[in-house]
């Protein structure tokens, strides 16, 4: 672990991971989106936090979050296929820590991600709640999604 700390490492992690498999991403503590970049979509890596719990006198228990944040300002709102193409990234990314054994119908990179070390964590779970947060669609025409993933290990 560097001396940032296991959320930023995990976070530092996810982005090079992410980027490798093809989805540029960058690890940032404050995403700045310009408005009026309307042409790429923007993925970051966000450290969250760290709940660390001490397992005996030498060894100590860490449950570590990141987000990775899928971001694509609009150009018409009411477009749904430029909101079904931004979908498409969203689940690809969710899928590379999907259950490998369904790769023949989710496809190659399926659960990629499921069973590899980050930052010297594992992998406990995955959540989206919301394909795409509808405040920002409706107040910022911004397509976000939030992809919490959670990770844990002893040091």
């Amino acid at each position: 672990m560097s001396d940032k700390g296991p959320a930023v490492d995990l976070a530092d992690g996810l982005a090079c991971r992410l980027t490798d498999l093809g989805f540029a991403t960058k690890r940032s503590h404050l995403p700045i989106i310009r408005t009026d970049d309307v042409e790429a979509v923007k993925i970051f890596a966000i450290p969250g936090g760290a709940q660390i719990k001490l397992q005996d006198r030498n060894r100590t228990a860490h449950e570590v979050i990141a987000t990775v944040m899928v971001v694509k300002n609009l150009r018409n709102p009411e477009d749904q296929s430029e909101l079904d193409g931004i979908a498409v990234t969203i689940e690809a990314i969710k899928r590379l820590w999907e259950n490998p054994k369904h790769a023949d119908t989710l496809g190659p990179n399926t659960g990629i991600l499921r069973h590899a070390l980050m930052a010297g964590l594992s992998w406990k779970g995955i959540a989206n709640d919301e394909l795409f947060l509808q405040s920002r669609l409706y107040e910022d025409n911004q397509a976000v999604s939030l992809i919490t993933l959670t990770y844990h290990g002893t040091r």
